[in-house]
């Protein structure tokens, strides 16, 4: 098995955990728009296709980044692995106020403990270096091009869910962002 082919099948995994956990989020009282989530959703397919398509090997969005070597591939492999299940305790942490869209849950809470108290947003943290793990995993153009939509998506929904938090939680969240970096703990 290649290192696209595993990243490939811990991407998969992670979906699969993601859309069975959604059946148990609480009752939403407020989500974003229907167009805003749209745009999300069109940069995550642009940059899983880009990833994955087989299609795409011989073109120039195939060309290497890195050298594919053990060292190389088994780095970016780790990466994805940590990335997802740092993404995986940050979802479960949230328990039943998690949403896959922009939304505030019947009774919503600000979580501040777990992976909340390393980053405010830790499953895009998780998310984030997964994706640096998978660009390094398969050291092509077209991973690092893939990498680009998604994080486009991912700030665009950070930014949605920073003001929606600032809006709900006023003070709360103001003492939050202050103490917690939003993405890569003490940094970012």
């Amino acid at each position: 098995m290649n290192s696209r082919e595993i990243t490939g099948l811990l991407w998969l995994f992670f979906a699969a955990y993601w859309f069975v956990r959604a059946f148990s989020a609480k009752k939403t009282v407020y989500a974003e728009s229907f167009g805003a989530r749209l745009l999300q959703m069109t940069l995550w397919t642009i940059g899983f296709f880009l990833m994955y398509n087989a299609r795409l090997v011989g073109t120039p969005l195939a060309t290497p980044l890195t050298p594919q070597n053990e060292i190389t591939t088994t780095i970016g492999t780790i990466l994805v692995m940590v990335g997802l299940l740092f993404a995986v305790w940050a979802r479960r942490h949230l328990g039943a106020y998690w949403s896959g869209t922009v939304t505030l849950k019947e009774g919503h809470k600000l979580i501040r403990s777990g992976p909340y108290g390393l980053s405010r947003h830790p499953i895009y943290t998780g998310i984030v270096f997964a994706f640096a793990g998978t660009v390094i995993a398969t050291g092509e153009v077209r991973s690092l091009v893939a990498a680009a939509a998604i994080l486009i998506a991912i700030a665009i929904k950070i930014r949605d869910e920073e003001r929606l938090l600032q809006k709900h939680f006023p003070e709360e969240y103001l003492l939050y962002s202050r103490e917690v970096k939003m993405i890569i703990p003490k940094i970012w």
